[in-house]
Order: structure tokens, then sequence, then C-alpha cells
């Protein structure tokens, strides 16, 4: 049931993106924003239970928690760079989405450093003895 929200809050939005599009159609990807933020706001009560549980499964497996939270960070990066980038393709912008898309991405590398920083400290000593 949980489910259904999102699907009925996204069908709601596209019906009025639809009909402002073509009344008001400045008005339009306003809406289309708000319908995006509600139904991420909505399922955000239960991203922290989602993030407890992936963190419990990291710390049995041995994963440092700050590594996990890194990973997170990185995940949160890729969904919003999405979003983004195809709001701006829907809108007839796409060289803007792929600049979008490749800042995103040096955002994933800029924090995937200090795992980088460990593999090649690791493959030093590994070398060196």
């Amino acid at each position: 049931m949980e489910l259904l929200r999102p699907a009925a809050a996204a069908i709601l939005t596209l019906f009025l993106y639809a009909l402002l599009r073509q009344q008001r159609s400045e008005f339009a990807p306003l809406v289309l924003l708000a319908g995006i933020f509600l139904i991420l706001f909505s399922f955000a009560a239960h991203a922290g239970g989602l993030r407890a549980e992936i963190r419990a499964m990291l710390e049995t497996a041995g994963v440092d928690p700050s590594a996990a939270a890194i990973l997170l960070r990185a995940l949160g990066v890729c969904i919003v760079t999405q979003i983004a980038a195809d709001l701006c393709r829907d809108h007839a912008a796409s060289a803007l989405a792929t600049v979008l898309e490749l800042v995103g991405r040096l955002g994933v590398l800029i924090l995937a450093l200090p795992f980088l920083r460990a593999v090649l400290s690791i493959a030093s000593e590994m070398m060196n003895d």
C-alpha cells in the first residue's frame, strides 16, 4: 500500500502538469518540481529505517561506518543528479543535463577519494613488503 501513494502523487502531478502546460505553461515546471519533492519527502519517513538497516548490514560485514556514510552520500548525489538531469532533458536543455551529470560524477569521485587513498596505501604496503 505504501507504493500506491507515490504512484498516485505521480499521476496527479502529471495530470496537473499536462493541464497547466496547455493553459499556463510557465507554471508547469513548478508543478513538476512540487510533485517530485512531495514524493521524495513522503518517502523520507521510510529512509531513516532503510539507512539504519544498510548501516547495520555493513557493520555486520565489517565495513567501517564512515565508509557506509560515504556510500550513502554518493548514492544521494547520484539520485539528485539523475532527477535534475532528467528535468533538464524534459525541458530541452540536454547540454545542461550533460554538464550536470558530469558534475555529479565528479562529486562521487571526490567522495570516493578516501577509498582510493586507502587502496593505494594498501598496494604500496604490499609492494614494499
